[in-house]
């Protein structure tokens, strides 16, 4: 006997909020490396430094996301929910933010597949009916609003 999944709490968080909480996310990111980089702990430029900007990029996402949303989806009232409407974990978290990874990739080749990622990534949220992205489909996991 198989039960029907749990309805998940909200509604599906459209492509444009979750558009500005990534933005906003960015932010956050750049207000963390700024201070590092005048400090002399990170490298103005060159890989040593992409790098660690992608990690703590990825780190950030991955770890915020598992426990119910980064800072930006916060302040825009979002939640990352896992199948049973509860937070995803540290699993789904990292599965669903791995396409950050995609800037590691060296030089322009780095940027244009980060870009693509992100223009399909979008795109598949909005063609979705419940608004979820190949990440989140990947994941098991949903962006949502309260309702």
């Amino acid at each position: 006997m198989s039960t029907a999944p749990p309805a998940l709490p909200g509604t599906p968080a459209d492509l444009g909020s979750r558009l500005i909480a990534r933005l906003v996310d960015g932010l956050v990111i750049l207000f963390v490396v700024v201070p590092l980089v005048l400090a002399g702990i990170l490298p103005e430029e060159g890989t040593a430094g992409a790098v660690a900007v992608v990690a703590m990029s990825f780190v950030y996402s991955a770890v915020l996301d598992a426990g119910g949303g980064t800072l930006g989806k916060r302040l825009l009232r979002l939640t990352v929910t896992g199948p049973d409407g509860r937070r995803p974990g540290l699993g789904p978290g990292a599965t669903r933010n791995l396409w950050l990874l995609t800037s590691l990739f060296p030089g322009l080749v780095g940027q244009a597949t980060a870009t693509a990622v992100s223009i399909v990534l979008a795109i598949s949220i909005a063609k979705h009916p419940t608004e979820l992205g190949w990440h989140d489909r990947v994941a098991g996991t949903a962006v949502r609003r309260p309702a």
